[in-house]
């Protein structure tokens, strides 16, 4: 499906502009499990090489920016936008290039990251999930199984 709207987007700005608008109307108001299933469709419209190709990574950069600032209090649903982001620049160079030019994006992005380099276990002012907040205590009741040393020594291993 990614590559049949694609191919529809292709030379169309008008058709381009509005399916990005509606992946990212659906990105603003569900969790952070729905992100994964936009990163091919978002990776097949930036790698559409025509006249429009810049105009569209340009709009994904502005649609990214505002949903990033919408969900800054959400560490997972941050998380998986920054993995998306990467991916894209990664496979694309002109979104690489573009995405060096949009500050805003740029300076949020490095932000969340040096604010919570790793899962924030104490949970002050960032939620995990938008879902709502995980009680440890109940959860730690009786198997004490994860304090912030064991989640930090994890991050730290997995990098």
């Amino acid at each position: 499906m990614a590559r049949i709207f694609a191919h529809v987007s292709s030379n169309n700005s008008e058709f381009s502009h509005v399916y990005i608008q509606e992946i990212f109307k659906v990105l603003a108001v569900n969790n952070f499990m729905v992100i994964k299933r936009y990163e091919r469709p978002l990776l097949q419209l930036v790698e559409i090489n025509d006249q429009y190709q810049r105009e569209r990574i340009t709009k994904i950069l502005n649609n990214l920016y505002e949903v990033f600032r919408k969900n800054t209090m959400y560490w997972k649903q941050c998380d998986q936008l920054i993995e998306m982001t990467l991916k894209l620049a990664k496979r694309c160079r002109m979104f690489a290039v573009e995405i060096s030019k949009s500050k805003n994006l740029l300076t949020m992005i490095a932000t969340i990251t040096r604010e919570n380099p790793s899962f924030p276990y104490n949970q002050g002012r960032v939620k995990i999930f938008r879902d709502g907040v995980i009680n440890w205590q109940h959860i730690n009741k009786e198997k004490k199984l994860v304090n912030q040393g064991k989640v930090d020594s994890i991050s730290n291993y997995s990098k």
